[in-house]
């Protein structure tokens, strides 16, 4: 205990000590960004609950099949792949999710659409429609 005592105080390392800002942070590497958004920060916890979720549920496969943005996003790949369109309407992506809220698809579209995979275009109301990239649905 005394060569506790005679060791100087610890200073703060320069590396983040908390895995959410480190996921954060590598979010927005993956962007090429310098620095980190509120979209990077919320993907980093929704990342880290889906997998508590898969380490302490049996049945992890089904229940992160229940999050509403990765659900979306799903249902959008796939008739992606299927019919391989390059833009989609508003009305299109809310028939795609019919038992979604606007709030929950709007906030998956501009999610990803922050992260790169789409972009966004506005309609006359305000609405995103999305526009996509050669192959960016494919990975």
């Amino acid at each position: 205990m005394r060569w506790l005592q005679r060791c100087p105080t610890p200073t703060p390392l320069p590396e983040p000590c908390c895995p959410y800002c480190a996921f954060s942070q590598a979010l927005a590497r993956l962007r090429f960004a310098d620095h980190v958004d509120q979209a990077d920060v919320d993907e980093a916890l929704r990342l880290m609950q889906m997998s508590k979720i898969s380490l302490h549920d049996d049945e992890g496969r089904q229940r992160a099949v229940e999050d509403p943005i990765s659900v979306i996003f799903g249902r959008i790949r796939e008739d992606y792949l299927r019919n391989e369109k390059d833009t989609y309407s508003w009305e299109e992506v809310v028939a795609l999710c019919g038992s979604y809220t606007a709030d929950q698809i709007k906030q998956t579209l501009e999610n990803y659409a922050s992260s790169g995979v789409w972009n966004l275009e506005r309609d006359a109301r305000g609405n995103p429609s999305i526009v996509l990239g050669q192959d960016d649905m494919r990975r």
